[in-house]
């Protein structure tokens, strides 16, 4: 296959409307392609592992990274991707949605997006992140989170911990750009995302061709109501893998989502979401592309 001569790599994080995004590109891959911009398929790719592979985790640590490097540029042909500029939104590149949990947030980050950058060095990289509110972000992570195991910490704790010391998006960038040191990265806020996708979708792909076309939310990514979050709280905590989920998706699956989970007060809510502008605005004084107000407002 052809060597891309440009990767343009959107993060994530979870829960910043990575899903919208990749469904809308997806639709449109074909009318990018023909422009020379592959889109890396969501599905498919994690049905063959490909971030795993390029990022040596797990067992795939132990393969050479040349061995990785061609097993990955096979799977790229397989899904139909070449051509001089690839477009990759993955949000599990940088780690699971339960390690946003952790201190510091993706603990293995460094090297995740170390393998990366050795497996495609010699093209260009172009980086994009995006970011929310940590007091909207929280209920939503903690929430998934319980779609796949027992919970790892309590709520209330997670809450005090960000309360005591909210989490700024300022470290995270300053992470990744320790490793891609000379790639701009460009950050926008979910915010941002949902009042204007089309010209964020456009300066992901570096292209005017992608349109938002304006998707429905996947149920799947739905927050459940705090009678479902409930519930998951309640299930044996010896149940792991397989029996969690099915019971889990049992769950869910009566769930309408009403009241959403949202358990923190309108003051905590404030004091996350002061932390979170300021943190913004010290990212874009120290010279950080953020996409804030773009465009005219339309409902998400």
């Amino acid at each position: 296959m052809t060597e891309p001569m440009e990767w343009r790599l959107h993060f994530g994080v979870h829960k910043t409307a990575t899903t919208h995004l990749q469904d809308t590109l997806y639709l449109q891959r074909a009318t990018l392609a023909e422009a020379g911009i592959s889109v890396i398929p969501r599905v498919a790719s994690r049905d063959v592992s490909l971030g795993r592979t390029l990022c040596g985790i797990g067992w795939r640590g132990l393969i050479p990274v040349a061995v990785r490097r061609m097993m990955f540029s096979a799977d790229l042909d397989r899904l139909s991707c070449a051509g001089p500029v690839i477009v990759w939104s993955e949000e599990n590149l940088i780690g699971r949605p339960e390690e946003m949990l952790s201190v510091p947030m993706f603990p293995r980050l460094e090297n995740r997006l170390l393998n990366l950058a050795v497996a495609t060095r010699g093209a260009r990289h172009r980086l994009f992140l995006s970011v929310r509110d940590p007091a909207d972000i929280l209920p939503s992570i903690y929430a998934q989170s319980l779609r796949t195991g027992p919970p790892r910490f309590e709520f209330d704790d997670l809450l005090r911990d960000w309360l005591d010391r909210p989490p700024r998006w300022s470290d995270l960038v300053a992470r990744i750009m320790a490793v891609f040191m000379d790639a701009p990265l460009t950050v926008w806020p979910m915010e941002s995302y949902t009042k204007d996708p089309q010209q964020i979708l456009q300066r992901l792909t570096g292209s005017d061709l992608v349109r938002d076309l304006d998707l429905s939310p996947p149920a799947g990514t739905r927050r459940p109501s705090s009678r479902a979050v409930a519930a998951l709280e309640a299930l044996p905590r010896g149940l792991r893998g397989s029996a969690w989920r099915t019971r889990a998706d049992e769950i869910l699956a009566a769930d309408h989502g009403e009241p959403p989970f949202d358990p923190l007060t309108t003051g905590q809510r404030n004091l996350l979401g002061d932390a979170y502008r300021a943190d913004l605005s010290a990212m874009q004084d120290a010279g950080v592309e953020i996409m804030t107000g773009v465009g005219p407002g339309r409902d998400a």
